[in-house]
């Protein structure tokens, strides 16, 4: 059984009304570790009632699931209101579309999202002692999402008003155009990456764009939520690697250029194992060999490209999905390395 922590930001996911809700998607994502759905009556007019049939189902299953729910609405949307009213929504997302009182009369009944892009100083003084949030767009159309200077510097703005920021990003399994991030370079398929990036950037809602993530995804978040570690999966370049049985942490005194598994050398230096002593690349998996005398055993993780040592072999190598981890992962965090379900296997090249 899994402990839950304590934690100051929250996980969610997009529900789409424009067909039904998938509830074994949603128990799936639940149990994961997913607080709040996403949803937007943002639809063609046309299909108004559908959403509205749709929304009520999920509204509905949210309450008994203990979801948080929150949707988007335009002015268009705005007779729907009294109906609203009647379902169990914890929050709205509101454009500018929306006068200041406007804004200041649902905040009576609502938490109110505005578009942290576009607030200004104006803006939180308008609503200073509301209930508001911020949460940035998820933009559709490739090379349209945010610069990150503009992301990190609207940011700080935001946060000297202690107002909690939200952000958006992919999923990596779908290829819908709702499927949108917020920032033009989480435009890849790297989403637990992604979230940890936005985690240490202060974001305090992150939204996955779908309602479906991939297994291992999946368990990444798992593990993370649950277990406060961070999962990295690998190819290994030797046959029966040990290495995945084990939990490590980060140094505390954290280097440039590599990871070092602070246990690995109790683990190791007995029993090194031998791979192949070649120039190291992003994302390999080191080993130090007795040649390194006290530091035999020791595990590297390479952030950067580093010269050949004929004393420390290359073991495997962390997945291309995983990669952006590295250059982020802070010190004294718990990893733990999964082996790919396809080993590389010797005399296969490095290359």
């Amino acid at each position: 059984m899994y402990e839950k922590k304590e934690v100051r930001y929250i996980f969610g996911f997009s529900v789409s009304l424009t067909q039904q809700p998938s509830l074994s998607k949603i128990q799936k994502m639940q149990k994961v570790g997913f607080q709040l759905i996403y949803t937007s009556l943002v639809v063609p007019s046309d299909t108004l009632p559908v959403a509205m049939t749709h929304l009520q189902q999920l509204a509905r299953f949210s309450k008994q699931h203990d979801l948080q729910l929150v949707v988007q609405i335009i002015k268009q949307t705005k007779s729907l209101l009294p109906e609203l009213a009647k379902l169990s929504i914890q929050a709205l997302i509101v454009d500018e579309s929306f006068s200041k009182d406007e804004v200041k009369e649902l905040a009576l009944n609502y938490r109110i999202i505005l578009n942290a892009s576009t607030l200004n100083i104006d803006c939180f003084q308008n609503f200073k002692g509301l209930n508001i949030e911020a949460w940035h767009d998820r933009y559709e159309q490739p090379f349209t999402g945010l610069d990150d200077t503009f992301f990190q510097q609207q940011n700080q703005l935001i946060q000297r008003e202690n107002i909690p920021l939200g952000a958006f990003l992919m999923s990596d399994i779908s290829t819908t155009l709702n499927n949108a991030p917020t920032l033009e370079k989480h435009r890849t398929s790297s989403v637990f990456a992604h979230a940890i990036e936005l985690i240490q950037q202060g974001i305090q809602t992150i939204i996955i764009s779908d309602d479906d993530v991939s297994e291992e995804a999946t368990r990444q978040f798992t593990d993370w939520i649950h277990s406060n570690y961070i999962t990295l999966y690998m190819t290994s370049y030797v046959l029966h690697n040990p290495i995945h049985q084990f939990t490590f942490h980060t140094r505390p005194d954290l280097p440039r250029d590599v990871i070092r598994l602070q246990e690995s050398r109790s683990y190791f230096s007995e029993n090194v194992l031998f791979g192949r002593s070649r120039g190291r690349k992003v994302g390999d998996i080191t080993m130090n060999m007795l040649g390194m005398g006290s530091y035999a055993g020791e595990v590297h993780l390479v952030k950067v490209d580093l010269p050949k040592n004929e004393h420390i072999f290359t073991i495997g190598k962390i997945r291309k999905e995983d990669q952006p981890l590295l250059s982020i992962c802070p010190c004294n965090q718990k990893i733990k390395l999964e082996e790919m379900n396809t080993p590389i296997r010797k005399g296969i090249s490095f290359t």
